[in-house]
């Protein structure tokens, strides 16, 4: 049996001296629990605020298999770097709820099932906001996941619910994928503002995704189907796309049902 921890309006830097020399990690049947005293996420003052103290070194995060985890009303910062990424989940059934997450590689990778990651500001990390990897059944809510330069999300083999999410703003100034959904990625995308991204706003990659009720506004291509991906499109809203509204494959068959686009900017 592992250890069981919980932290309430603590400040924790990690002083390191090169990259990677220190790292927290929650093994297997241990418990780490990051929260703030009231439980109220309008009050910030007594946030718990995990973060570098010379950002110049970067530490990381484990969140092993078969452990708890729990973070709420709280702050991430400086954490993974190169393609060793910030916050890493493991495991199942973890909350990341009402958090600041920004400055990190990656703000949020994700490798367990049955998340919920709800109401967090995923902003200004180097990577992708969320990635997430051969997870099951995870729900991504009302976060805003933007300014990232890697991109707002980014789902591999996973079949998550995307719902009332921000995903804006995101890129280098080249490139930039509001959302990907690769290899299987059979998400649910619904009633999201997908919009200023850098690249596509939503890219399919051999997957079929139920999109309903989002709007894609100025971003460089709206939607990309490509390898074979059928996602169904539904009272979504595609427009003002720099280059097309629609980019048709790689044998794909993208359905739309009641939505709007422009007919003349599909490739």
């Amino acid at each position: 049996f592992g250890g069981n921890l919980t932290i309430k309006n603590l400040t924790l830097m990690m002083n390191s001296t090169t990259d990677s020399e220190f790292q927290i990690e929650v093994l297997t049947g241990g418990s780490f629990y990051i929260n703030d005293i009231d439980n109220d996420n309008v009050t910030t003052d007594d946030a718990s605020n995990i973060t570098a103290y010379n950002t110049d070194y970067e530490y990381l995060f484990w969140v092993r298999d078969g452990s708890n985890f729990t973070m709420k009303n709280s702050e991430l910062h400086e954490c993974g770097y190169s393609l060793l990424q910030g916050l890493r989940i493991q495991t199942d059934n973890a909350l990341i709820e009402d958090n600041l997450i920004s400055n990190n590689f990656d703000g949020i990778y994700l490798d367990g099932s049955n998340a919920s990651i709800k109401n967090n500001s995923i902003v200004l990390n180097t990577g992708v906001g969320v990635d997430i990897w051969a997870s099951s059944y995870s729900f991504i809510y009302g976060n805003n996941m933007s300014s990232n330069i890697g991109g707002g999300m980014y789902s591999d083999s996973s079949t998550p619910t995307i719902i009332n999410n921000s995903v804006k703003f995101n890129g280098n100034g080249l490139s930039g994928v509001g959302i990907v959904c690769a290899i299987n990625s059979n998400a649910i995308i619904r009633n999201n503002n997908i919009s200023y991204n850098d690249d596509d706003g939503i890219f399919c990659l051999l997957s079929s995704p139920q999109i309903s009720n989002n709007t894609l506004l100025d971003n460089n291509f709206g939607i990309v189907t490509s390898g074979g991906s059928n996602p169904t499109i539904e009272n979504s809203t595609i427009v003002n796309s720099v280059t097309n509204d629609f980019y048709i494959g790689g044998n794909s068959h993208p359905v739309t049902i009641n939505s709007t686009y422009n007919v003349t900017s599909v490739y």
